[in-house]
């Protein structure tokens, strides 16, 4: 019995999937998938993927080896797919990157600071590493918060923070500043992922933030 349920959800979501890559794109209803590596799926990736999980649940249907065959083959164009995107990505990140990079000379050539005490600063200018813009301007109680939770939560180190959406969702209520809060929200809206990195003002041309 729990076979057959298993096999009932399995079919039922490759059929959705189908539809969703076929029927969602001609009803407008379709929105863009994204692989965790980065980039968005084609409509070849989504049907690979589709045709690669009912294969499976077929195979149990029939009880037959002869679905592995195109499961196999949906995986491989699959996985050529997700290659492919996913280079094509790197590359524009990396152009994004080089392009960002000259209007902050200096601010991604080193790691931040471990030891932000060890600074007299009382203000820090806050970038996305990742695609090298600056995102505002906080205050040292505001990073030394989002360090330690970050710390506590994610277990992740005190350089280049990476963040997501949903890490906003775990912090607890009150940690963040509504102007930290407000920064975070709006980079992500833009963003998938932001790498925090963070500059005493000081050292940063602050000119060019003002």
């Amino acid at each position: 019995m729990g076979e057959r349920i298993l096999t009932i959800v399995i079919l039922a979501v490759g059929s959705v999937l189908l539809a969703y890559a076929t029927l969602g794109r001609l009803c407008g209803i379709h929105r863009p998938l994204k692989w965790t590596g980065g980039g968005r799926l084609t409509f070849f990736a989504e049907i690979c993927i589709a045709v690669f999980v009912l294969c499976i649940g077929l195979t149990v249907v029939f009880d037959s080896a002869a679905w592995a065959i195109p499961a196999l083959g949906a995986w491989i164009g699959g996985f050529i797919s997700q290659q492919r995107t996913r280079r094509r990505f790197l590359a524009s990140e990396g152009r994004l990157r080089k392009r960002n990079s000259a209007d902050y000379p200096g601010v991604f050539d080193t790691p931040p600071p471990t030891d932000i005490d060890a600074t007299n600063d009382v203000q820090f200018e806050l970038f996305d590493a990742g695609a090298c813009t600056h995102l505002g301007r906080i205050t040292k109680d505001e990073l030394k918060k989002l360090i330690e939770e970050f710390a506590a939560t994610l277990q992740e180190g005190p350089n280049d923070l990476f963040m997501l959406q949903e890490s906003l969702e775990i912090f607890p209520d009150g940690l963040l500043s509504d102007k930290l809060a407000a920064i975070l929200e709006a980079a992500l809206n833009k963003r998938d992922y932001l790498v925090l990195r963070w500059v005493p003002s000081s050292k940063a041309s602050v000119e060019a933030f003002e």
